[in-house]
């Protein structure tokens, strides 16, 4: 008998690696059930190389009794997982005011602060397109964070299925809030602009 860890670590278990007593049927086997393997939908990295991270996992990295680098907290947002363990005073299991978003993806509750199961929830497909720039400018302050690192995509959720590809409701997301801040982005420009030809105006006005 052989015990396969994952694809191309099987080792006999007298621990001999010499296989030239194994007759071709059994050769046969083994690499039918490799190549099995290989294609299971249980893979460990997606299609870009990212680490697979299943809910359960996820759920295990609240820092219960005390964050350390053994006893991690971890988060999702919109499908992608972080370590956030030295962010404990917010997201730690005792007395972390945010510590309902360690070890679940909570993407909702980033734009309307309704941090329960409901609130995390909701149907971001149904949204208004200002009300989802909050969980993109979220994301983008994990991503580019100093300290809390990024691991790898929550698998078989709402934003990347089991493989790793991303799904229709993570790209809508993206895109819609994307084109939103450059919306206003301008029309916060627009508005700057007419404020100081306001003042201006006031000034030559007193001059007079």
């Amino acid at each position: 008998a052989r015990d396969c860890k994952e694809a191309g670590t099987c080792n006999s278990d007298d621990g001999n690696v010499d296989d030239t007593s194994t007759d071709a049927s059994s050769d046969s086997q083994v690499n039918s059930e490799q190549s099995n393997e290989l294609s299971s939908p249980s893979q460990t990295t997606g299609p870009n190389g990212d680490r697979l991270i299943s809910h359960e996992e996820l759920a295990l990295h609240i820092g219960k009794g005390g964050a350390s680098p053994s006893n991690t907290i971890w988060l999702s947002i919109l499908g992608k997982v972080y370590d956030v363990t030295t962010g404990e005073a917010y997201y730690g299991a005792e007395k972390g005011s945010y510590r309902f978003y360690a070890g679940r993806d909570a993407s909702p509750c980033f734009s309307t602060g309704m941090n329960n199961p409901d609130g995390a929830e909701e149907k971001l497909e149904e949204w208004e397109d200002k009300k989802l720039v909050a969980i993109y400018e979220w994301s983008t302050f994990y991503q580019d964070h100093e300290t809390y690192k990024y691991l790898g995509l929550l698998a078989g959720g709402k934003y990347f299925d089991e493989m790793g590809n991303e799904l229709p409701l993570r790209q809508n997301v993206v895109e819609r809030s994307s084109e939103t801040m450059k919306v206003m982005a301008i029309e916060k420009e627009k508005k700057k602009k007419e404020r100081l030809a306001a003042r201006l105006a006031k000034k030559e006005k007193n001059k007079k």
